[in-house]
């Protein structure tokens, strides 16, 4: 019941300080999401070299992920040219000749995994702040705070869902191997609910998408938020870790609250390229 408690109000306190965020406006957004970058790439970082003889230069590493990110933000909402991203080049050749010039094959499976987190969450972060700013979403140019807060509100729906419905009715595993508690009839559920939601959002919010956009909305989210889900277990299991770390009591570290959402980012920017 305490683990649950602990569980409950950090997981309230999170979903309000992110709501917070968004809504308070773009420099509240950026300030927020560029803190979340550098934590989850630390997390990650950190995962990787549980292995044996893995060692990499988290703090550059993860100082290139938030600057990449504020890069983005700066150029996506107008205040910046292009120009903007070349440092963050430059942090990228610098761990690059570093971990060349030293000896080992493992050196070069820690580069592979530097670029691998810039890939995996740096990216992501960077499509996020595009989904912010996207051109074609009532004025071009202007910052979306619905736009975020419904990805954001569906993603909770569907993960909350998920959890309640798969508790309740779960028997069929969705893959055992990598995630036990995850079942078909949470999945489902999951499916159901947050297309169910995403009805509503195109009754209240008919000038953004229409309601099969809305629709595929939700459907993106879901089945590439359990892709993400699942693959994060995958790298857990695979270092033989339980969490990714112990910042929210009760959930584990931030990759184990984002875990969807760097799935659902990339796959939901192509989703929304192809409907505009």
């Amino acid at each position: 019941m305490k683990e649950l408690f602990a569980r409950s109000v950090s997981g309230i306190v999170f979903v309000a300080l992110v709501a917070f965020c968004i809504l308070l406006g773009s420099y509240s957004f950026a300030a927020l999401f560029a803190l979340i970058t550098g934590l989850c790439l630390w997390e990650f970082y950190t995962l990787i070299e549980k292995q044996p003889d893995i060692r990499i230069n988290k703090f550059m590493a993860s100082l290139g992920g938030v600057y990449l990110f504020l890069a983005a933000y700066f150029y996506f909402s107008g205040l910046l040219p292009a120009g903007i991203f070349l440092p963050w080049l430059g942090i990228l050749i610098y761990l690059s000749v570093t971990e060349l010039f030293k000896n080992g094959l493992t050196n070069m499976h820690a580069l592979a995994y530097t670029y691998f987190g810039q890939i995996y969450i740096s990216l992501a972060m960077v499509l996020l702040v595009r989904m912010a700013f996207l051109p074609s979403i009532q004025d071009n140019g202007a910052y979306h705070s619905v736009l975020l807060m419904s990805f954001f509100i569906f993603v909770w729906i569907a993960d909350t869902s998920a959890y309640v419905v798969g508790t309740l009715f779960g028997k069929h595993k969705l893959f055992e191997r990598i995630s036990p508690k995850k079942t078909w009839e949470g999945f489902l559920g999951e499916l159901i609910i947050t297309v169910g939601v995403s009805v509503l959002a195109a009754h209240w919010f008919p000038e953004i998408f229409s309601l099969g956009e809305w629709m595929g909305f939700a459907v993106v989210i879901v089945v590439f938020g359990v892709l993400g889900d699942l693959f994060e277990s995958l790298i857990k299991r695979t270092v033989q870790a339980k969490d990714s770390g112990k910042l929210i009591p009760g959930h584990g570290g931030l990759l184990d609250r984002l875990d969807t959402v760097l799935f659902a980012i990339p796959a939901l920017s192509l989703y929304l390229l192809l409907i505009q």
